[in-house]
């Protein structure tokens, strides 16, 4: 970004201050059928290449043309080859560089975490923007010719290099495997034509291509405007420019271009101020309360406010908030534009994207340019800029308009999605689209694939916990039917969507409320799953009623309750003193796993710490197996850390279990030698151990958990990647059925679904060589 605000700059103020304002549509004509020019030769080599040597070849081919127009300029004085390298630079290769950039990026998160992510990326922009800005105006004080400032260009330029190299070294996502069909060759025509008919057969991206469309027309009209109040300005007035430049400016062009520049690049730095400002504070909260389309709306609504303005009321002023206005939405804009291209299909991403960015975008640009022409042709002064500015306003409410109209549409994709067959990745990407807000019957289209008897385990899960991030009380009923599943995963995952239903504590919701208890209490009471039941806990720990209380008081006081150990549990989460009363008499019971819940229970209560103290060192004392491991239980759960040295020594130990269960308790103590000792039990080939390893993780304090999922991500790239260069292949289809089983464990473990989908169609679908 350092890059572009150096060098649009400096080729706008160049053109202008040589040859005039009026010939400023040349530039953005010129700009415009490169890009085309530039997509096609890149969409020729992107089925050869990948995206990362594209994007390094671009840069390094793009610094050379800079430093080669650096040295003609210096060598033959040739202003008019020096600009037409500079132009060639930016609108073929570094034009095509932010298009392999945004590709590059969007393969490295989900559509949930794109949402947080985008804005995330875009304030890098914003800094890049003032860096540019600042750069521009400290070069022209230090007396830099404006030619010179090129070399600001590619100093930036030549840091992405060594940016990407770092950030594929830290990078957090696992290398993905790929299936024939995405690696078929199509000439980039043929890519156009399939992303065309991709775009007709999709409604939502029908009315993209017009909102892409528009939004470059507005760009190229705005940024018109503005540039030509910027310059009449510093023509009539030396408020830009400061007194040590109108110091050195003499009478000719070569003045009036260093003031152009300052100015331009003096406002970069407010606009890109205002535009962080608002990324970093408003952006994701925005995205994440209203959903992609409707902060789509929000860009064009404020340009439709501040073209109002300028129309009403011309001038220095008004182009410029209209300008900043415009750049300060463009970033949430832009962060919900790519967002929505998660909701189509990967295989056609990539040429939908193409389509829209290598030629509707460059069309919007001369859209716009010929709207600039055919006014200069008919219209002069102000009759000119008033046409324009009513054009500013016509496509800003056009642009809105199609937006509003576009959000039943955005919806109807992941919905089509969702009716693919088997574990396609899509389907899954579709579950986390419809858990954006925005979307009108997300849970019911969810709800009515949830019961699909086709469906598997994995993909129900899926929907489940998206239930669960709605939140949708409506949506209750369905997650309880849940309860009676054969699997015990879906089971886990339906009490796992009760927790985050908060909003069931309310009046309004009392007859819901009353049967989620009842349907827990009755899991409860029949659930064998330890995992189950402690999640379960957290329901009743969050909901807090008198129902539940009555429930875990008469299995307390019946003697013949199998869960007495577990509502003991249950109630040490209340917190409230209140509870010794029923628990107290459990302190000596014969059933060690009812005394041990009841040490835990009652230990946050420092009156009953010596009593408990005494127990605990007969639990200490035993010989046998089983009190050994509710035992090390217990320690981790009431955090004893007096314990310490006797959980180092469990941890040398050779039984597995014991190990595990005093790696957990150091966790919990949030000790960090317990971390690689978790990693390595989730590694562990007794898949049973490794399970329970992996389950635990959850429950972990913060700071440990993050420490654990980064050492195993680590570990699981450095594995994934060791059969990838043993296999020599990244092609499903080439790969064999053993390696695959081992690669599809890794990314389980990694929890990336998605892959995990996209290996098992392809399984079933495909002969693979063995």
């Amino acid at each position: 970004m350092i890059g572009y605000t150096v060098g649009w700059t400096l080729l706008t103020a160049m053109l202008v201050s040589r040859i005039g304002i009026n010939y400023l549509p040349i530039l953005y004509i010129s700009n415009a059928l490169l890009v085309i020019v530039g997509a096609m030769f890149f969409g020729e080599l992107l089925h050869r290449f990948s995206k990362t040597k594209l994007i390094y070849s671009s840069v390094v081919i793009g610094a050379i043309l800079l430093a080669t127009a650096i040295a003609v300029f210096y060598s033959f004085g040739n202003w008019w080859l020096f600009f037409g390298i500079l132009l060639v630079a930016e609108s073929i290769f570094f034009a095509q560089l932010n298009i392999l950039l945004g590709l590059f990026i969007e393969d490295l998160f989900t559509p949930l975490e794109s949402g947080r992510a985008f804005p995330l990326i875009e304030t890098s922009e914003y800094v890049g923007g003032i860096a540019g800005g600042l750069a521009i105006v400290g070069g022209l004080r230090l007396h830099f010719e404006t030619s010179q400032l090129a070399w600001i260009w590619v100093g930036a330029v030549a840091l992405i290099l060594p940016a990407i190299l770092l950030f594929n070294k830290f990078r957090q996502k696992l290398p993905t495997l790929e299936v024939a069909e995405e690696k078929t060759r199509l000439s980039h025509f043929a890519k156009f034509r399939e992303g065309k008919k991709q775009i007709r057969q999709t409604p939502f991206l029908t009315g993209l291509v017009f909102v892409v469309l528009l939004q470059w027309t507005l760009f190229t009209l705005l940024n018109f405007q503005y540039t030509k109040a910027v310059d009449a300005n510093i023509t009539h007035t030396s408020e830009v420019a400061d007194e040590e430049m109108h110091a050195a400016a003499d009478s000719g062009a070569h003045s009036h271009e260093e003031l152009l520049t300052h100015g331009l690049g003096s406002l970069h730095i407010l606009f890109y101020s205002l535009a962080l400002l608002t990324q970093l504070f408003l952006s994701s909260r925005i995205i994440a309360k209203f959903g992609i389309v409707k902060t789509l709306r929000l860009h064009p609504l404020a340009t439709f406010g501040s073209s109002c303005l300028l129309l009403l009321k011309p001038g220095f002023g008004s182009a410029v908030f209209a300008k900043g206005l415009f750049e300060s939405t463009s970033g949430i804009y832009t962060a919900a534009y790519h967002s929505s291209f998660y909701a189509l299909r990967e295989k056609i991403r990539g040429n939908v994207k193409e389509f829209l960015e290598g030629l509707i975008r460059p069309a919007g640009v001369l859209v716009g340019t010929g709207i600039l022409i055919i006014g200069e042709k008919f219209l002069s002064g102000d009759n000119f800029s008033l046409a324009i500015n009513f054009a500013l306003v016509a496509a800003a409410a056009a642009m809105s308009f199609l937006l509003w109209r576009n959000q039943k549409n955005y919806t109807k994709i992941p919905e089509a999605n969702l009716r693919l067959s088997g574990n396609d990745p899509a389907k899954f990407q579709s579950i986390e689209i419809l858990a954006q807000s925005g979307h009108k019957n997300s849970a019911e289209i969810l709800i009515q694939k949830l019961f699909d008897e086709k469906e598997s385990p994995l993909f129900r899960r899926k929907i489940l916990e998206t239930l669960g991030a709605l939140a949708d009380p409506h949506a209750v009923s369905a997650i309880l039917k849940c309860f009676h599943d054969a699997d015990e995963n879906v089971r886990l995952a339906a009490v796992r969507a009760l927790t985050q239903f908060e909003q069931l504590d309310q009046k309004a919701h009392a007859f819901t409320h009353r049967r989620v208890i009842e349907c827990l209490k009755e899991l409860f009471t029949k659930e064998n799953s330890p995992e189950i039941r402690s999640t379960i806990v957290r329901v009743f720990a969050n909901l807090r009623q008198e129902e539940a209380v009555e429930f875990l008081v008469a299995e307390l006081q019946n003697p013949e309750s199998p869960i007495r150990g577990d509502c003991i549990f249950v109630c040490g989460q209340f917190g409230d003193l209140g509870i010794s009363h029923y628990i107290e008499p459990y302190l000596r019971s014969p059933n060690p796993i009812v005394r041990a819940n009841s040490i835990v229970a009652l230990w946050q209560f420092k009156q009953f710490r010596l009593r408990l103290t005494r127990l605990l060192a007969d639990l200490l004392d035993a010989t046998d197996r089983e009190i050994q491991k509710i035992t090390i239980h217990t320690l981790g759960e009431i955090r004893a850390n007096h314990e310490l040295p006797r959980l180092l020594d469990l941890l040398e130990c050779e039984d597995n279990e014991l190990r595990l269960l005093a790696a957990l308790a150091l966790a919990k103590l949030e000790n960090p030698i317990s971390t690689h000792p978790l990693v390595e039990f989730i590694l562990h080939p007794n898949l049973e151990l490794a399970a329970h390893a992996k389950k635990q993780i959850r429950n972990l304090p913060k700071k440990i958990r993050k420490t654990v999922e980064k050492i195993l991500h680590h570990r699981l790239s450095e594995k994934l990647n060791g059969l990838l260069v043993t296999t020599h292949n990244r092609q499903i289809e080439r790969i064999s059925n053993d390696t695959l089983a081992r690669i599809r464990r890794i990314y389980e473990l990694a929890d990336d679904w998605e892959e995990v989908a996209k290996l098992d169609t392809a399984l079933a679908e495909k002969n693979f060589v063995n």
